[in-house]
């Protein structure tokens, strides 16, 4: 019994060769018995001892820090509305020619991925319509500003997922759609690239000024 009341315990070593030498490995084999030779299991609390004392790791100098976990990164996207007029269901949203663009929502020189958690449509002019964001991988060929929303077969392979804004919270100013728990997975297309790319669609009528809308993503960025 040792002085703070608990069974001494001895280790016996013993190597054990793990390939042929000198490019095999060696590992230590620990057993832990008392004072008659009897075997004894693991402690839980000698693991946690070894825990409490163990050696931090220390990064060299001219290393980058070790990252263990996602990051929480947002951006935005305000497209101008190039036609700006009374749109109808099904109409595309956005500037003429031109997807909208979530410019730094990947770190850069990371791996470009992520989950999306978040999304928020804000609407300056109120209109409350049911609208859905088309989110994809790498930029796409839109159609013009109030014309039905199309895309080509090729684009669509790019497609990460649809977020639908549906449920409004209206201020006298404006309005707000917030989207939580999405939980979809995304990623950057092209290596370095540190965007993502979408296109609204319209599923009502709302009339609406440029300018008058934009979206928020919110990601957890590996």
């Amino acid at each position: 019994m040792g002085a703070n009341g608990q069974v001494d315990l001895t280790p016996e070593l013993a190597l054990v060769p793990l390939g042929t030498p000198p490019t095999g490995v060696a590992a230590q084999r620990v057993r832990l018995y008392d004072s008659t030779g009897t075997d004894l299991a693991w402690p839980a609390y000698l693991g946690q001892d070894l825990m409490v004392n163990g050696v931090p790791v220390t990064l060299a100098v001219d290393q980058s820090p070790l990252r263990v976990t996602g990051i929480t990164r947002h951006a935005s996207a305000n497209p101008i509305l190039t036609v700006a007029a009374t749109y109808v269901s099904g109409d595309y949203v956005g500037q003429s020619g031109s997807a909208m663009v979530f410019p730094g929502i990947f770190r850069a020189g990371g791996p470009g991925t992520g989950i999306l958690q978040s999304a928020v449509l804000i609407d300056k002019a109120t209109q409350s319509i049911a609208t859905e964001l088309w989110l994809f991988s790498q930029n796409v060929t839109v159609p013009a500003d109030s014309a039905a929303w199309t895309v080509t077969d090729a684009d669509v392979q790019n497609l990460l997922g649809v977020v639908a804004f549906s449920t409004y919270y209206a201020s006298a100013a404006n309005s707000v759609s917030p989207v939580g728990a999405i939980g979809l997975p995304v990623w950057a297309a092209a290596p370095g690239d540190t965007s993502l790319y979408g296109a609204l669609v319209t599923r009502g009528a709302p009339t609406y000024a440029s300018l008058d809308v934009t979206v928020v993503l919110n990601i957890l960025a590996d």
